[in-house]
């Protein structure tokens, strides 16, 4: 996970923790997690861990991060983060609002995004760059697509509050495939997000992929 580390700014800090069965959270930190089955909960509490050490790494102590009603995680005054987790770990990074306006993670299996999937997650530009692909290329690069998109959706989601659906934006992959650029189809509020273009990172963490973004 060092490779996470040093793609972000240094400003910002990551943390990624196994998923175990060992850890607990503060309960109300996830009511909504009172009857969930054990895998859940772990997973929560494992990202939970990640972002509270990423934030003490920052200076900020918390016993706990509660999830809001949308059950996005609120964090400390005069903090932004995001977590993620998949396939056994969970990742979290963590800044100060003086530096960062906006940051987004998303960490998915490299193959998670089956061919099913391709129309519920791909907009029409995206589906006719993937079918010119080599067919043994195509499930990765719809999943590195998939990522984007969530890394960008969190980014986002803590200032504007607006849902945005897969097909309201478009990503393109860069030739080495370890960048992308991300075009919304309508600009978004309020003006530190108003612009249509932004950019991102890919990166491979074995067999998953991890997509980043911040402002």
């Amino acid at each position: 996970m060092d490779s996470l580390r040093g793609t972000l700014p240094s400003c910002c800090a990551c943390v990624a923790r196994p998923i175990g069965n060992d850890e607990e959270f503060d309960p109300s930190e996830a009511p909504h997690l009172r009857h969930a089955v054990l895998g859940r909960r772990a997973e929560f509490a494992a990202g939970r861990s990640a972002a509270k050490e990423a934030l003490q790494m920052l200076g900020v102590r918390t016993r706990t991060i509660p999830a809001g009603a949308d059950r996005s995680p609120i964090w400390p005054s005069g903090t932004i983060g995001s977590i993620t987790h998949a396939r056994g770990w969970a990742l979290a990074v963590a800044a100060s609002t003086r530096d960062i306006q906006g940051i987004g993670i998303d960490l998915e299996h490299c193959a998670s995004v089956e061919p099913h999937l391709w129309p519920q997650v791909l907009q029409t530009d995206e589906m006719h760059r993937l079918q010119r692909m080599p067919h043994a290329d195509q499930t990765r690069w719809a999943t590195a697509t998939f990522c984007a998109k969530e890394a960008f959706f969190k980014m986002q989601w803590p200032t504007t509050k607006t849902w945005i659906d897969f097909a309201e934006v478009d990503v393109v992959l860069s030739a080495s495939g370890n960048r992308f650029s991300l075009t919304v189809r309508h600009p978004l509020a309020p003006p530190t997000l108003v612009r249509r273009e932004f950019a991102g990172i890919f990166v491979r963490i074995g067999h998953l992929i991890s997509a980043l973004m911040w402002i």
